[in-house]
């Protein structure tokens, strides 16, 4: 059975940033005894900010011209994606 649906368009206005789920003890062992046919789990959505995506001050970070074509782009995207592969890390792309 798979978790219901959240609506979370009232509450979090500018989108969601971030899902995580959980299973605690007891959740895995309700798991466990129906064979995996239930498996309860709490549910945490964080809502993304306004405006703005925060970026970690440590995290790699590559910059995009306001200008940059439609190619400039891309290659900036497969470079992050590189990088992001290599070190197992977030990249960031600032347009």
């Amino acid at each position: 059975m798979p978790p219901s649906t959240l609506e979370t368009r009232a509450q979090c206005k500018s989108g969601v940033s971030k899902v995580e789920t959980q299973l605690s003890f007891l959740n895995q062992l309700v798991s466990g005894l129906t064979f995996g046919i239930l498996t309860p789990m709490s549910i945490k959505v964080t809502c993304a900010q306004a405006g703005h995506a925060s970026v970690s001050p440590t995290g790699p970070q590559i910059d995009v011209a306001a200008d940059a074509t439609k190619e400039q782009i891309q290659s900036a995207i497969n470079r992050a994606v590189d990088l992001s592969l290599r070190t197992g890390e977030p990249v960031f792309v600032e347009y």
